[in-house]
């Protein structure tokens, strides 16, 4: 019970320290530049995970955007043939897919 009342106590605190615009898609240049450094990185796979997060919160602010989209393609890629996980690879090679395709209808 009191373990239930910290996390409770803990989470209302954490809540009322978020600022309001903490949900708001940051600018496609910053994500791109993030994903690309963290790409770089890409032997670690949760640095690869981290970048197709950074370029999907981009993404979502930003859905035309050719240079997101192929990144994404890339990313996914990676994953998919990198990742021990048969789940996560085929996701990965699945949103890969949707994202090679947006990027060439963005910029054929």
């Amino acid at each position: 019970m009191a373990i239930a009342v910290t996390l409770a106590a803990v989470s209302c605190r954490t809540a009322d320290t978020v600022p309001e615009n903490a949900g708001a898609a940051r600018p496609a240049t910053e994500a791109i530049t993030e994903a690309d450094r963290l790409y770089e990185q890409r032997s670690d796979l949760v640095k690869v995970r981290e970048g197709v997060v950074a370029l999907r919160q981009a993404q979502a602010g930003d859905q035309a955007n050719y240079q997101i989209a192929w990144r994404l393609a890339k990313f996914d890629y990676f994953l998919g043939e990198h990742s021990p996980d048969t789940g996560e690879r085929d996701k990965a090679f699945h949103d890969g897919i949707e994202a090679g395709r947006l990027a060439v209808k963005l910029q054929d």
